[in-house]
């Protein structure tokens, strides 16, 4: 029998005041969830507006020639958001969702809440939710899932794949990756990152055929080991000369029948 994930305790005083904010439930997403419902006003557009929300929080947006660009990562510049010349749009606002974050905790009384590992990850959460929120998400989604559902939500709400990725993993049974000729750069659901030739034989031959195949049709595979334990359906859609996006997922009854 399988071991049940362990439920993560959340120790830290900015996390227990960030519960207890949201009515203490169950658990820290759906903390998350309800506070940055109260943030965003019951906002469900894509895109979300950040602006709106930063000043609410006594956010300052200013801009400058600086180079703050970043890649998942937080860092602290006060109550400050740094617009810069070398990020893309995608990249600001998603820094400007974890400026907000931060701006939140520091804003509570009696006393703010500035650094720490929860703090830290939570943060990453709540703007998370603020660019991508979980209700828009399941309101925008529509139809099979596929490849183009995944790039035209992250369109739609001029996020990441990465961060849109994240949403779409919450379905049962689905893994989605970005690969480089010879490495997985991210992914969710089970595969490993890193040099292809490292990942499991079979799951090799497959990414090593759609990293070179200008044809993108959907392609079936069967797996008796971890984490498919069965068939699965592969597509993917060249994103550029040095990037794929590629979806795992359960195969329709159609491409079974085929």
């Amino acid at each position: 029998m399988p071991q049940r994930k362990r439920k993560q305790v959340w120790k830290s005083a900015a996390a227990r005041r960030f519960f207890a904010l949201a009515g203490n439930p169950a658990t820290i997403e759906e903390a998350v969830r309800i506070v940055a419902e109260r943030l965003l006003g019951g906002a469900v557009e894509a895109p979300t507006p950040l602006d709106t929300v930063a000043e609410a929080v006594g956010l300052t947006v200013t801009s400058t020639e600086e180079d703050t660009s970043v890649d998942d990562t937080i860092h602290d510049d006060g109550l400050r958001f740094y617009e810069t010349t070398t990020s893309s749009p995608i990249e600001q606002r998603m820094e400007l969702a974890r400026q907000i974050a931060r701006a939140f905790f520091a804003s509570l009384k009696p006393r703010g809440f500035t650094r720490g590992v929860e703090l830290d990850k939570i943060c990453e959460l709540l703007a998370t939710e603020l660019v991508l929120p979980t209700a828009a998400f399941h309101s925008a989604r529509r139809g099979k899932l596929s490849v183009e559902q995944i790039v035209a939500i992250a369109e739609q709400f001029e996020v990441s794949l990465r961060t849109a990725a994240r949403r779409f993993i919450d379905l049962p049974f689905v893994a989605i990756l970005e690969v480089s000729p010879d490495s997985v750069n991210w992914a969710y659901g089970g595969v490993r990152t890193g040099y292809i030739d490292q990942q499991e034989p079979d799951f090799r031959a497959i990414l090593e055929y759609l990293v070179q195949s200008d044809y993108e049709k959907p392609i079936l595979f069967f797996s008796p080991k971890w984490p498919w334990f069965g068939s699965r359906c592969v597509e993917w859609k060249r994103l550029n000369f040095n990037k794929t996006l590629v979806l795992i997922r359960l195969p329709r009854q159609t491409e079974r029948s085929s």
